[in-house]
């Protein structure tokens, strides 16, 4: 009991922000300072909780030859499913999957935005995949379930981007705890997920 405990604790301060927005607006904005401001005073110091309580004694996991091969079979994977999530949702006359984020408009801005995005993908991997797996693990839970709550937990944290967000999450979720059971490459599904959120904001400034 202790470790769901934990868990619930942990997810609830990180993420509760992600289920307690609604309805989710039609544009995302979008601010250097607000993206910089968030990565010192939230991302950095979640990040650092994780950390304290996975490697008490010892530092984290380096970057191997499996981050790098996580990250390019991931990062194709990622856009491939947001397409198809994308063009489901239009055939089936539905809103977009995600709230239309606002484009940065500078070098300035996108090197705030690029930083924020890595941010964001190691904090949500580094629960969601190396923290959830660890504790349920060390809970004695399938290995099945636990790949069921950490895609459940995500894709909730992803409310606010709206019911096709939702979908796209859980998806996303169930192939990144997939390939993180294979692989045990944290680092390359953070950049490969910050790859991502990098790619959706440079996909809607080609947007008309």
């Amino acid at each position: 009991m202790r470790i769901f405990a934990e868990i619930l604790a942990l997810y609830l301060l990180l993420f509760s922000s992600g289920m307690i927005l609604k309805p989710y607006p039609e544009t995302l904005a979008f601010s250097a300072e607000a993206e910089l401001f968030r990565l010192f005073a939230y991302t950095l110091p979640g990040l650092g909780l994780i950390g304290l309580l996975l490697f008490p004694q010892k530092p984290p996991p380096k970057p191997g030859v499996n981050d790098i091969a996580a990250c390019i079979i991931c990062l194709p994977g990622l856009i491939l499913l947001g397409f198809a999530v994308s063009s489901i949702a239009g055939l089936l006359g539905r809103q977009p999957p995600s709230p239309r984020p606002e484009t940065p408009e500078s070098l300035w801005t996108w090197t705030a935005l690029g930083t924020a995005c890595l941010g964001t993908g190691y904090l949500e991997e580094s629960f969601f995949r190396l923290y959830l797996t660890q504790r349920l693990e060390e809970a004695r839970l399938p290995r099945g379930k636990t790949v069921f709550v950490s895609t459940l937990l995500f894709a909730c944290c992803h409310i606010y981007e709206g019911p096709w967000g939702v979908v796209n999450a859980a998806c996303a979720g169930l192939g990144l705890s997939a390939a993180f059971a294979k692989l045990k490459a944290v680092h390359g599904l953070a950049w490969a997920h910050g790859g991502y959120n990098i790619f959706v904001f440079a996909l809607s400034s080609l947007l008309p």
